[in-house]
């Protein structure tokens, strides 16, 4: 029974083309899947080809209307970072002291992130569209 193509539920397994995914997360029209490699793939439901994010970031976590995850730029150390879904475009979190290091623990509420970081559990507000 198709649920979100290309996933579809299974014996009570979700079942990708290339075998069983671990760890599948289904928001709206969004899943967000862990490959049995340990890689995660964003999918727009009704799309087989994953959904490209940008360069350096890397997806653990989906919310209504956003991924979180860490982003990686050029020498520089791994920061927890947001994709907003609408527009794909994204957003470092950074601590008023230090950027905290997140441990790919993200919870999403409306307008907020809860990030696990190394000094305990940091909150961030989303940033909203402009007009």
């Amino acid at each position: 029974m198709p649920l979100c193509a290309p996933l579809k539920h299974y014996d009570g397994s979700w079942l990708i083309p290339d075998g069983l995914a671990p760890n599948v997360v289904v928001r709206g029209r969004w899943a967000l899947l862990q490959k049995p490699d340990e890689r995660f793939e964003l999918h727009r439901c009704g799309s087989a080809k994953p959904v490209a994010l940008p360069k350096g970031f890397r997806p653990t976590a989906l919310g209504d209307g956003w991924v979180g995850g860490m982003a990686t730029a050029a020498h520089r150390a791994s920061r927890p970072a947001v994709v907003r879904l609408t527009d794909r475009r994204h957003f470092v979190i950074t601590g008023a002291e230090r950027p905290p290091v997140a441990y790919g623990s993200f919870t999403f509420t409306a307008g907020r992130a809860y990030v696990q970081g190394d000094h305990g559990l940091y909150t961030v507000k989303l940033p909203g569209r402009r007009p």
